[in-house]
């Protein structure tokens, strides 16, 4: 019996300060902790995520520069540029168009050079087509307006165009000179002239004589609404 007592104390388990630490597979090792205490950790992960971040912003300034260079721009056409547009509709006494550029982007533009009557009686100054300010030049004038509408409506809707910026209106909508047809060469401004359906401005500009040219050969033959005669009664639109 002693003897057995002997053996179990020289074969005894070792304690727990003799253990030698095993790590398992997949565990992660325990940082390290210095002599002040402080533990020191590296942040891989931290790292990664602001490399992350920086490509990030690399790649949605070069999408953002991408975007904005192949995109036309919407500010308005600057004085000498030429466009081709497409024709959304024709507004007022059809001396303002308005236009699509390639973009989608719509602007209003007013045809250089010419003055159709106003759709709008309130509006509406007879003198200025040299007609007495009486309430049938102006109920004339105001036919005419919608005429005149009613002729760019059929002439140019839909349709693609050329126009060539001369210069902006005191409320920076941009003047024009309109070309339509099948090879967009024909002047639209002129045809409002020649048809009798506006009057040349008084602003000079490059075209300003043959504008004031033929103005006067559709008074002399009467077209459009220079057919007024202030002692008929037939208002009638044509």
């Amino acid at each position: 019996m002693i003897a057995l007592v002997v053996l179990a104390g020289c074969s005894g388990t070792p304690s727990s300060s003799d253990r030698t630490p095993t790590t398992s597979v997949g565990e992660e090792t325990q940082p390290q902790s210095t002599e002040s205490g402080e533990t020191e950790t590296e942040s891989p992960s931290k790292t990664l995520s602001t490399e992350t971040q920086i490509s990030s912003t690399e790649t949605t300034a070069t999408t953002a520069t991408t975007t904005t260079a192949g995109a036309e721009p919407t500010d308005a056409p600057v004085d000498g540029s030429n466009h081709t547009v497409t024709v959304y509709d024709v507004m007022d006494g059809g001396d303002v168009i308005i236009v699509a550029f390639g973009n989608g982007s719509q602007r209003s533009v007013k045809l250089h050079g010419v003055e159709a009557p106003e759709t709008s009686t309130s509006e509406i100054t007879p003198d200025a087509f040299d007609m007495p300010a009486t309430d049938q030049a102006r109920n004339w004038l105001y036919r005419w307006g919608h005429n005149a509408r009613e002729y760019g409506k059929e002439q140019l809707d839909d349709e693609q165009v050329k126009i060539a910026v001369h210069g902006h209106t005191a409320t920076g909508t941009p003047t024009v000179s309109l070309y339509y047809g099948n090879a967009q060469t024909t002047l639209y401004n002129t045809k409002l002239l020649e048809n009798g359906y506006a009057r040349a401005t008084d602003t000079a500009h490059p075209l300003s004589d043959e504008f004031i040219d033929t103005e006067t050969a559709a008074r002399e033959d009467t077209n459009g609404l220079w057919s007024f005669n202030e002692s008929q009664d037939d208002l009638s639109h044509r």
